[in-house]
């Protein structure tokens, strides 16, 4: 009969429009549930979605024709401003159509109702942007930033670019053993003597003092000097809030950089009643001036510590009570050192007492010095190399190093212009971009990290710029360097336990109101997406937008062309 058979028409099309409520009601879930039952949600959303899709298929073999149409009954108001229901026809929505309505009605929460969010997804196989949400609209993109510092590390430095740090001797060797003359310490920005990458960064002083003693080198007489030239003395970039400057992960830019340019402090309660509070740093170090005005808490106080510096400054104070009964864990606290140079050969001095090589002289910044350094009359020993390039973006990608990402930013500009300078970075930033068919004048780059609320791009390049990478021939080092669910890095703890698990990579980027996502996505069937998720400005828990942000790339993950 005519009417049945319009009846099933009507539900087949229907059905994946329930499911789409489904959905929703299911994200709602999500993001007012513990953390400890989002697993089981996330196999809800998993199962619904792939019901859809199921759905979907059968619906589709039944068809006769793309063409088909239903006629619901579509709300309008009428004169006396009541709503009415007016029939409208509608064609058969394609797969790609049930996704753009899918993503737009996740897209609508309450949630992200006064929030600035911005969406774009590429296709890359076709180049097209099949779908956006104020895709060309500029947003504060924290550490998605990074994507562009990476990107461009790897294809203007190369993938295999690595940092060399040297030691020259300038001066004369006597008989005795004494070292006449300066030890000068020749900085390339190198940003990996770190306990990221080693176990001790110290141990490149131990190959210096080795290669000192089979001189016969065993004292000093003179300074040890530390050329951090490479880079310009512009620490920050523009942007960076200054009540964030102490903390590590604002730490100082500079092209002689060891320990992550931080000292960690760590309190610890008296051992008897009584006694007084202590303290102690890794690395071990006189460079920071401690002042500790630390009590001992009663029984009945509640064991307080606070840690106080102040930015371009290496006086630090600590203040507070601690129970030296109290169960609480040593409390532990990073500092940004200022002046990294001194910082370094403040540790290579005490190396090398240690090594009992005395210093008769002074630790001299390259800033301090009244004229160049001539290095034709200076005897080089041979220096530390770095790990490369496609290893270093690992932990920007990975694990959101910020330090790191500045420090690439301004090797680019050494390299590229001859002087290291954040303002020559972005200007390189923005050659890179137009080499990518993007109009850098429509964005604004003012660091590599993403620290500065100065940075503003939107979707649509981050997505176009993620596209090109896809296409080149640093694709694979560039994937590779992005973080996964379920392993190490920033998403770790996300998508776990859904269908995106093991078909996501991607960066992730939050500050004070801000939170965004942007990588790659692979389909069911295999397809690759690009794809930007930006949100500023939103007043929810940043848990509630990460929770939107997931369910829209689940979504994606189930996009079947």
């Amino acid at each position: 009969m005519p009417g049945h058979k319009n009846k099933n028409n009507r539900s087949q099309y229907l059905y994946p429009i329930y499911l789409r409520w489904v959905v929703i009601c299911l994200y709602s879930m999500l993001c007012f549930t513990e953390v400890a039952s989002k697993d089981n949600i996330y196999t809800s959303i998993n199962q619904v979605t792939a019901l859809s899709v199921k759905q979907q298929n059968q619906s589709e073999n039944k068809r006769t024709s793309r063409k088909t149409s239903y006629t619901p009954q579509i709300p309008v108001s009428d004169s006396s401003g009541f709503r009415v229901y007016q029939p409208q026809l509608i064609p058969a929505p394609s797969s790609l159509q049930e996704l753009q309505a899918d993503l737009a009605l996740i897209l609508d929460s309450p949630d992200l109702l006064n929030a600035h969010i911005g969406v774009s997804v590429f296709n890359i196989e076709d180049n097209e942007e099949i779908f956006k949400f104020n895709n060309l609209k500029n947003f504060v993109p924290a550490s998605v930033n990074k994507l562009f510092i990476t990107a461009a590390s790897l294809e203007l430095l190369g993938s295999s670019y690595a940092y060399q740090t040297d030691l020259y001797l300038s001066g004369d060797l006597a008989l005795d053993g004494r070292f006449i003359g300066d030890l000068i310490i020749k900085g390339s920005g190198d940003p990996t003597l770190s306990e990221i990458f080693h176990e001790d960064p110290t141990v490149i002083f131990d190959d210096w003092i080795q290669q000192l003693k089979l001189l016969g080198i065993k004292s000093i007489v003179g300074n040890i000097i530390g050329d951090d030239s490479f880079f310009d003395s512009d620490y920050y970039a523009v942007g960076w809030d200054y009540m964030d400057l102490k903390k590590p992960f604002a730490a100082q830019v500079n092209a002689l950089s060891i320990f992550e340019n931080k000292v960690e402090i760590s309190i610890i309660p008296p051992d008897k009643p009584g006694g007084k509070p202590e303290y102690y740093m890794f690395p071990e170090n006189t460079y920071l001036e401690v002042y500790n005005y630390l009590q001992t808490a009663q029984p009945h106080e509640k064991s307080i510590v606070t840690v106080l510096s102040e930015p371009n400054s290496n006086l630090v104070e600590l203040y507070g009570n601690i129970y030296n009964e109290d169960k609480m864990d040593i409390k532990q606290e990073d500092i940004s050192v200022s002046n990294p140079t001194l910082f370094f050969l403040e540790l290579l001095r005490a190396r090398l007492e240690e090594f009992e090589i005395a210093l008769d002289g002074e630790l001299v910044d390259y800033n301090e010095l009244d004229q160049e350094i001539d290095y034709s009359t200076a005897t080089r020993v041979p220096g530390w190399i770095s790990p490369p390039i496609k290893e270093i973006i690992k932990e920007v990608n990975k694990s959101s190093n910020n330090l790191i990402a500045e420090m690439l930013l301004k090797t680019i500009a050494k390299e590229k212009t001859g002087v290291g300078s954040y303002s020559n970075g972005t200007n390189q930033l923005a050659e890179y971009l137009i080499s990518k068919g993007i109009n850098p004048s429509m964005i604004l780059l003012k660091d590599g990290s993403g620290l500065s609320r100065n940075n503003l791009v939107s979707p649509y390049v981050v997505s176009k710029l993620l596209t090109s990478i896809y296409k080149s021939k640093s694709r694979d080092h560039f994937m590779t360097s992005l973080a996964k669910p379920g392993e190490k890095g920033t998403l770790h703890n996300r998508l776990l336990g859904s269908d995106a698990e093991r078909k996501v990579f991607a960066k992730t980027g939050s500050m004070n109101n801000v939170s965004t996502l942007a990588g790659y996505i692979k389909t069911k069937n295999n397809k690759t997406l690009a794809f930007s998720i930006l949100v500023n400005n939103f007043t929810v828990p940043i848990s509630v937008v990460r929770s939107i942000q997931d369910l829209l790339v689940m979504r994606m993950v189930n996009y079947s062309q």
